[in-house]
């Protein structure tokens, strides 16, 4: 998750519909089927620390769904990493030629 998010039809497929949309920020269907999400309505205008704020937010909502990877956040150094592969995480099939 980040500050905007795309996410394809095939992870999106992961998440419980109403949950997916009704993550806090700005959530919109892209043209590919799959959902772009903002965690705020002014994604380049805001400030860093009302963007973390809202990313947290957001990601909270979607963590019970755990098909994300999980952060961990060092404040003093402004760094996020993200160090274990969600359980649900399920890879796309490989196209069959």
């Amino acid at each position: 998750m980040g500050f905007r998010t795309y996410i394809g039809p095939h992870i999106a497929g992961l998440f419980d519909h109403e949950q997916l949309w009704a993550t806090p920020g700005v959530v919109t269907e892209t043209s590919s089927g799959g959902v772009q999400i903002d965690v705020t309505e002014d994604v380049g205008g805001a400030e860093f620390l009302d963007l973390v704020q809202a990313w947290r937010h957001c990601s909270e909502h979607l963590e019970p769904s755990k098909v994300f990877a999980v952060p961990t956040i060092d404040e003093a150094r402004k760094r996020i990493r993200f160090t274990k592969r969600s359980e649900r995480y399920v890879p796309p099939p490989k196209e069959v030629p």
